[in-house]
């Protein structure tokens, strides 16, 4: 695992250099949708600062680091309900979600964690959605069905 940076405000921003130089930036953007179920929603996103002449690699450490932001992220905010969406831009999302679902998998806090996706289909595409929680902070049950009616709530704006 990498030694990460942590700048504190309501939208967490986490950074962390890799061994071949490439840094990452792991953001948890606070979501207000006038919902008191979604409250303590945060969007995940984490991607390479990818700079001229620095290439990616497969690197084990950036799984690590990534997996232990988040655990440490929801164990300082119990009610923290973290959202991803697998990016559908380049018809990779199923990959992506296969890797998230990878490494939530192996990360060995299955008993305390809970990981829930839904598929939502548009006209356009299909959007996977995930979320994070600890385990006894939300009711999977419960949980599809508030985002089932919040993603209603959406499609009802277009």
């Amino acid at each position: 695992m990498y030694s990460y940076k942590q700048i504190e405000d309501e939208n967490p921003l986490f950074s962390f250099i890799t061994d071949t130089g490439v840094k990452y930036v792991l953001e948890l953007l606070k979501q207000d949708f006038d919902n008191i179920y979604f409250k303590d929603l945060y969007i995940l996103s984490f991607y390479p600062v990818i700079e001229k002449g620095i290439k990616l690699s497969n690197d084990i450490k950036i799984k690590a680091t990534i997996s232990q932001i988040i655990i440490d992220f929801l164990s300082h905010k119990e009610d923290a309900l973290i959202h991803y969406i697998c990016d559908s831009s380049d018809k990779k999302q199923y990959s992506r979600n296969r890797l998230f679902s990878k490494w939530f998998n192996e990360s060995n806090t299955i008993d305390v964690y809970s990981k829930f996706n839904l598929n939502y289909p548009t006209e356009d595409l299909v959007y996977t959605l995930e979320f994070l929680f600890i385990s006894q902070t939300y009711n999977v049950t419960e949980l599809e069905k508030k985002v089932k009616q919040q993603m209603n709530i959406f499609s009802n704006y277009k």
